[in-house]
């Protein structure tokens, strides 16, 4: 059983007020058109950026199997790391679809099992109370992510589309722009999010090392961008938000965008 690690440090530890948290997120992304099959949420605490990790999840058809995919930020552990652990949240356990993890284990070789790397890692678990609000019987993959290049996010896109039945959920979890001024931020999360949306992986790769982005989980976004691409969809974004609206700091901003991915014919 993975225990929380940041439950009373990015959320409440108290499950009646994480329900009314959530409650109060929710309640403002009604009309949110929910025909996704993948979305980018951030991770940051709640106060800062659970309202846009709402709208991510308001936007999804369903959530029944959810393979959670998140940046590495404790250096633990396997560079690309699978858990087979269930999951525990104030808010309940969370149960693991180990079945199709072996499978993804044996189909793509970088993936390897091991906890060591979900152990402190806050990227995943920030993002279960949503999976669990919305259906507390949904089931996890959950994928830490050390590895973030390129070639691993097509073998894990690949495998990923190969493997998973149509009624999965990709989830990408990452922040965009870190602690630069308000300005910047807005500026260049925005020329982010218009090749995530259009699915412009190479591009994404190359403006990202050339203009010194900050997004901390670039591969997670990768992999959901790589497969929605093979199940031939397309992005859009729902919601973008910085730490500025809850710290009221300009100058030390950092970025939050919920992205949707859907089918093309819808």
């Amino acid at each position: 059983m993975r225990s929380p690690a940041v439950a009373g440090l990015f959320y409440p530890d108290d499950a009646v007020q994480l329900r009314q948290w959530l409650n109060a997120f929710f309640k403002n992304t009604k009309g949110t058109e929910k025909n996704a099959f993948a979305i980018i949420s951030p991770h940051a605490g709640y106060i800062y950026s659970g309202q846009t990790a709402a709208f991510a999840f308001s936007a999804l058809a369903n959530i029944e199997l959810a393979v959670i995919l998140g940046p590495n930020h404790t250096g633990l552990g396997k560079s690309l790391a699978l858990s087979l652990e269930d999951w525990e949240t104030p808010l309940g356990i969370i149960e693991n679809e180990t079945s199709i993890g072996k499978q993804l284990l044996q189909d793509c070789p970088s993936l390897q099992h091991d906890e060591l790397a979900h152990l402190k890692e806050h990227s995943i678990e920030v993002q279960l109370p949503f999976i669990q609000y919305l259906n507390p019987n949904a089931r996890i993959i959950p994928i830490c992510m050390g590895d973030q290049s390129i070639e691993t996010a097509k073998a894990l896109a690949n495998s990923l589309h190969k493997i998973l039945p149509k009624n999965a959920t990709i989830i990408a979890s990452s922040d965009f722009s870190h602690y630069v001024p308000l300005q910047i931020a807005e500026r260049e999360d925005k020329k982010a999010i218009k090749l995530i949306c259009n699915l412009d992986v190479e591009e994404f790769y190359k403006e990202r090392k050339e203009r010194h982005w900050s997004i901390c989980g670039y591969g997670a976004i990768a992999t959901a961008m790589l497969f929605s691409k093979l199940r031939e969809g397309k992005g859009r974004l729902i919601y973008y938000d910085t730490s500025a609206t809850a710290s009221h700091d300009p100058w030390q901003v950092v970025g939050y965008g919920a992205i949707a991915f859907s089918y093309n014919n819808i």
